[in-house]
């Protein structure tokens, strides 16, 4: 089934979070990657904003490879971890497709907006980062 989004203005976000590089082959290992995450870091990064976390992909490569940051929004970068990459995003207008099954199948989510639905629509990709709110 093709997902169908709304659109929304977002504003700009710093993030903070663990960053890993992934590719076709190894992004089933990003589930390890929120694991320490939740294990070593939230709820205690220093300027946390509660709410939300964020799975981001962006710096994306011809070959299909990607850097994905599994974080919070923060309100700065001072007194962050060392093991903490930050990433700020900058204000733009979004789709936004929600995911109702369960997370493990975030990933065919994936799959049927840049296979079926781009292709349809009259929209372009821009390259920038692409994000997960929970």
């Amino acid at each position: 089934m093709t997902p169908t989004p709304r659109f929304e203005q977002g504003g700009e976000r710093l993030l903070a979070g663990l960053q890993l590089r992934f590719n076709a082959q190894t992004r089933t290992q990003i589930p390890q990657l929120w694991q320490r995450l939740g294990r070593d870091h939230l709820g205690r990064i220093p300027g946390q904003v509660a709410g939300a976390t964020y799975g981001v992909c962006h710096n994306f490569s011809p070959d299909v490879e990607f850097d994905y940051l599994a974080g919070v929004e923060v309100t700065g970068a001072s007194g962050l971890p060392p093991a903490l990459a930050t990433l700020r995003l900058a204000p733009r207008r979004y789709a936004v497709f929600a995911h109702a099954d369960h997370v493990s199948k975030i990933g065919d989510l994936w799959m049927a907006i840049f296979q079926t639905w781009l292709p349809q629509s009259a929209q372009t990709f821009a390259g920038d980062p692409c994000f997960e709110r929970y």
